[in-house]
């Protein structure tokens, strides 16, 4: 057994004077409380699992007016011994005001305060309904987002946020930018923060492949994230088609070529040669209509690729002068330095981006009042766009908002 004082005697290099506690039974249980000068704490009330004082604030004395209520928590670690300790707490603070209750409630309350293990939260429709009962507000904190582990790494590990603040509306009108910063955690596998932080982006980029909806399930534990996203694969898959034909395919080959075969026909510019065909049924339907067709010379051109000079043509049709869109660039500098933009591409000093692999380089784009400009980011591009934008400037007498 551990008492309070001799506790309290090793922590005396802290600068922390004054405390107060339960001693502990065998090697569990306990609860110290120590505090400076600058708060004056009286208790009220001792309990194993929560300390209730009253608070007074040396450096504050507006606040010194009123009495302020204080409660440690250490919450229950047995699932079935917490209702009975939210009731107990209840029937304390009933008629306190302000107070703030701040600890280790051992419960978690959201989803998104856990990383890992079982998506089942037991004890969380209690928890959350006594809260609510009592109008308890939620302070907020900043720093890392869990404050528990249980001491395992890799896919074993489990983090949870069980450490928080509550309080009520009177204590948030006293001290209205009031928030709970949490320390990292100094030893075992969490110890290094930017390991926490790629374990967050992994069960983010999780949670996106498991289409979930965050309002309700919001920061689930990667093994039930990982469910998902093996049963959603495996309903991606055809198992088995009916040609038409009739015929049951199960090859996933004769499937891929059933399913391209049957758009190539429904999609194809040649009459279908079997009537039972998709277009068999469609064709008709349209002939009857009457309706106007597109000549073999117009299709034709309406399918052939774009030339430079259509590029160019739509270009010289369009309101230079137009308002810049965000990027400050109106159509009357391509207007103007189409041949150099083109000159620059081919010599290489301003390369265009690439789709794929065979696709043609895009160094710009074109929308209703706005340009964009595609290119890598090299120091030969950036020289070769500065120097066209400053010819643009001195020809034209506006600058590029950049």
């Amino acid at each position: 057994m551990t008492s309070v004082s001799s506790a309290a005697s090793k922590t005396s290099h802290l600068g922390l004077p004054h405390f107060c506690g339960i001693d502990s039974v065998g090697h569990s249980g306990g609860l110290l409380l120590c505090w400076d000068d600058s708060v004056v704490l009286s208790p009220i009330s001792i309990n194993p699992h929560f300390i209730l004082c009253t608070l007074s604030l040396v450096a504050n004395p507006v606040c010194t007016k009123k009495d302020m209520y204080v409660m440690f928590i250490y919450g229950e670690p047995s699932f079935e011994l917490r209702l009975p300790l939210w009731n107990t707490i209840t029937e304390l603070i009933s008629g306190l005001s302000p107070f703030l209750i701040i600890g280790d409630f051992n419960q978690v309350e959201l989803h998104s305060d856990k990383l890992g293990g079982f998506n089942v939260i037991r004890g969380q429709q209690d928890f959350t309904s006594w809260r609510l009962d009592n109008s308890l507000l939620v302070v907020p904190f900043f720093g890392p987002p869990f404050t528990w582990f249980n001491n395992r790494s890799d896919d074993q590990l489990i983090m949870e946020r069980l450490d928080r603040a509550y309080t009520n509306n009177d204590w948030l009108h006293l001290f209205p930018v009031v928030s709970v910063m949490h320390l990292p955690i100094l030893f075992g596998p969490c110890s290094n923060y930017p390991q926490l932080q790629l374990l967050q982006t992994q069960h983010a980029y999780w949670l996106q492949r498991a289409k979930l909806k965050n309002d309700i399930l919001d920061g689930l534990p990667s093994r039930f994230l990982y469910s998902r996203v093996k049963q959603r694969s495996s309903h991606q898959r055809i198992l088995a088609l009916r040609s038409a034909s009739g015929e049951w395919l199960f090859n996933p080959d004769q499937i891929s070529l059933e399913i391209t075969s049957f758009f190539q026909d429904l999609l194809c510019s040649t009459p279908p040669q079997d009537p039972g065909s998709p277009r068999g049924f469609i064709d008709p339907l349209l002939e009857s209509l009457d309706l106007p067709q597109l000549s073999s010379a117009d299709c034709l051109l309406l399918s052939a690729p774009f030339t430079e000079l259509d590029i160019i043509h739509a270009l010289n049709g369009m309101d230079g002068s137009k308002s810049p869109g965000p990027d400050g660039i109106t159509p009357k500098i391509f207007q103007t330095f189409w041949p150099q933009l083109r000159a620059a591409e081919k010599a290489g000093t301003l390369p265009g981006l690439k789709i794929s692999r065979y696709a043609p380089p895009i160094t710009h784009l074109f929308y209703a009042d706005d340009a964009f400009i595609c290119c890598k980011a090299t120091p030969t591009s950036f020289e070769t766009l500065r120097d066209l934008f400053r010819c643009f400037e001195l020809a034209s007498g506006q600058m590029i908002n950049l």
